[in-house]
């Protein structure tokens, strides 16, 4: 990457890992100007990064994603075209996607790649003015990402995964939030008589959304924070002794009763939680009494638990769930994947320009036929039935 910084390449870089993701990363003269993961993360998608920065509502968000499926523009088009926000927005949350897809790749050990020289990267232009586009500097990006790979290490030993979860502890002493400035300035400076814990802005906003029930990945997919920052600030909460890690069972779930499966009603969302954790756990209680459950499935229920599930997770959970229930018989993985789409009637889109995605519960004990699959089907995040 150096090399073609140095040298002013302009074309794709596209490197592989062994686990088979893709990150491709566009460069211009002046720098890197596209970064997109083959995984489709949620959190790198460029809708969920404006509504999470207030730039956009979730329902012109949603809008958008229902005008992009009849014509497959691109979301920053039609959201610059509806004018649900500015084109600048725009291309501030490109940049914070391109920042965490290129940490997502500096943390690799190996991988193949290949670079495609092009005359010109053509991603912002579309639909953005030039006098926007501000190409991120490949040396800054690399000095940033030193500093994070030096620290890894040592937040791991405390954040040991994205699916571990945290809860406060009682504060020993007054917390106090410092400005913006004071945060800056505040290292070295605090006096002798100030017994209080001082939070920088950036902690307290993690630290007010640890609740003893979210995982960290999904604490992720409400902030603007990169991984490792979102990381490090709660491993430094954690040496501040304001934040532990729930050993417990973060969701308690019960089994539905019979008379929500005769009904057909939509379960309560407490049964239809908003993380795959507690999918399984639903899993688990209904197969020793042979329930079956009877979701209704609406665009309503599927906004609604929306973003909450770390989508990264989605083939792991699909195997988890198969295993535990077998109703398919024995496939692969990705036989797996193949099967629900055909057999349920899925539409996935993995194509860059979307962020659906489905997570796909059954708790039925037992062999069925299509269409009993599909009546079971529970989403923990948006999806499309066709």
């Amino acid at each position: 990457m150096e090399l073609i910084d140095f040298k002013q390449k302009t074309g794709l870089l596209f490197v592989t890992a062994p686990e088979g993701e893709t990150i491709t990363l566009g460069f211009e003269k002046k720098g890197l100007v596209l970064a997109q993961s083959s995984t489709k993360k949620n959190d790198l998608q460029l809708g969920n990064i404006l509504v999470r920065a207030g730039k956009i509502t979730e329902a012109n968000r949603d809008k958008a994603l229902e005008m992009q499926k009849g014509t497959l523009d691109r979301l920053g088009f039609i959201f610059a075209r509806e004018k649900y926000c500015t084109e600048k927005d725009i291309c501030e949350s490109l940049r914070i996607q391109i920042k965490r897809v290129f940490f997502t790749l500096l943390r690799w050990s190996e991988g193949i790649y290949i670079f495609e020289p092009r005359e010109s990267i053509d991603y912002f232009h579309e639909f953005i003015k030039p006098v926007f586009v501000q190409p991120l500097s490949v040396k800054g990006l690399m000095m940033e990402g030193a500093l994070m790979i030096d620290e890894w290490p040592m937040v791991e030993k405390v954040v040991k995964s994205l699916d571990m979860v945290f809860r406060r502890l009682p504060a020993k002493q007054e917390i106090k939030t410092l400005t913006e400035e004071a945060a800056f300035d505040f290292e070295g400076s605090a006096t002798k008589n100030d017994t209080a814990i001082h939070l920088t802005p950036d902690e307290k906003i993690l630290y007010d959304l640890i609740d003893g029930r979210q995982s960290v990945s999904s604490i992720l997919e409400k902030t603007l924070f990169s991984e490792f920052t979102c990381c490090k600030i709660i491993f430094d909460l954690v040496k501040k002794d304001l934040l532990e890690e729930n050993k417990e069972s973060p969701l308690e779930v019960s089994p539905p009763s019979k008379k929500d499966a005769a009904s057909g009603d939509v379960l309560s969302d407490e049964i239809v939680r908003k993380n795959w954790e507690a999918a399984r756990v639903l899993v688990q209680r209904a197969l020793p009494e042979a329930l079956i459950l009877e979701i209704t499935l609406s665009q309503k229920k599927a906004t609604l638990l929306q973003g909450e599930t770390d989508l990264e997770q989605w083939p792991d959970l699909i195997m988890a769930i198969y295993q535990e229930a077998k109703p398919l018989g024995n496939r692969s993985d990705v036989g797996v994947f193949e099967y629900v789409a055909d057999e349920v009637g899925i539409a996935l889109f993995w194509d860059h320009r979307t962020d659906y995605m489905l997570v796909v519960v059954s708790a039925l004990n037992g062999s069925i036929g299509a269409s009993r699959f599909r009546a079971h089907v529970a989403t923990v995040t948006r999806c499309v039935i066709v």
